[in-house]
């Protein structure tokens, strides 16, 4: 029973002395890393400036592909037909892309312009993708309807 009790007691403190060694290593950075890190923060205004506008361009275009989910999802929503977790992770997604909007905003400030007016998004033609989108949204509901149902009809019996 002594041994037992020696044994574990050496392997903790063996184990605690091992931790305390590694949480006190000391990291050095190399020379090499720093001179890039440097290296981007010393671009040129007009880079960093086209970089930003290329955010902007790609946040607004995820920005309206999920508002257009989100507008065939919420109604599916209130009528359950769709999932919570669904729902959810639209939006937290819109909030995401409300917080990446405003570090854009404050990005754009050390420029004196307003990026959200002068970025360009392509604007899909309309008509066609509504007529599709109308078409895969009733044979979606429809599917899910029928499943609705077959689940209410098994719990019934």
């Amino acid at each position: 029973m002594f041994l037992v009790l020696a044994i574990i007691l050496s392997i903790t403190l063996i184990s605690f002395s091992c931790i305390r060694r590694s949480s006190n290593k000391e990291y050095i950075t190399s020379p090499f890393m720093n001179s890039y890190y440097e290296s981007l923060f010393n671009t040129n205004k007009q880079q960093s400036y086209n970089c930003l506008l290329k955010w902007c361009t790609d946040l607004l275009e995820r920005f309206y592909f999920t508002e257009k989910q989100e507008g065939i999802v919420e109604p599916l929503y209130k009528q359950r037909l769709v999932s919570e977790e669904m729902y959810d992770k639209i939006q937290e997604d819109l909030k995401n892309m409300n917080n990446e909007k405003m570090i854009i905003e404050q990005e754009a400030q050390a420029y004196s312009r307003n990026i959200f007016k002068e970025c360009k998004v392509k604007q899909e033609d309309n008509k066609m993708y509504k007529i599709y989108e109308d078409i895969h949204f009733n044979k979606k509901r429809e599917a899910l309807e029928m499943e609705l149902r077959k689940r209410l009809m098994n719990k019934n019996l």
